[in-house]
């Protein structure tokens, strides 16, 4: 077995009706967020930044919590078992939508509340729920 990690941000935009996130499509045909492995001297963070712009053209603005969401799966590539982990910052961010056609086919801003029907796996979903607790709990984002 193998283990991997990547980094990413939840991208946020605050609309008059709410919260949206973004949500990309990969190639692979699945929907979740933005995030990628750390190229080295990168922190987490930096990572998870450099991750979200290259694959979105956004960038955070404002992190609206100090805790990281966490995702674990397994799946097997080329007949390998990998123990994947995803960490995630909360952010808001700013600029328009350019998506890197190489990795990702589309994007999708969604209603926060919508956005677990979108997310492809049990994983997302769940990432899905902890940003809508996260901003039902928080009265000043």
């Amino acid at each position: 077995m193998r283990e991997d990690r990547s980094f990413g941000i939840i991208p946020l935009k605050k609309t008059a009706k709410g919260w949206k996130t973004l949500l990309v499509r990969h190639h692979s045909d699945f929907w979740a967020f933005p995030k990628g492995h750390a190229e080295a001297g990168e922190t987490p963070q930096q990572s998870a930044e450099r991750e979200l712009f290259e694959e979105t053209g956004l960038r955070p603005i404002k992190y609206l919590t100090n805790d990281t969401l966490k995702e674990q799966y397994f799946f097997k590539w080329e007949g390998v078992l990998i123990k994947k982990e995803v960490i995630y910052f909360v952010a808001e961010v700013e600029g328009k939508v350019v998506i890197q056609e190489d990795e990702v086919l589309e994007a999708q801003w969604v209603e926060v509340e919508t956005a677990e029907g979108l997310a492809t796996f049990k994983e997302a979903k769940n990432i899905c729920k902890s940003v809508l607790k996260l901003l039902t709990s928080k009265t000043n984002v």
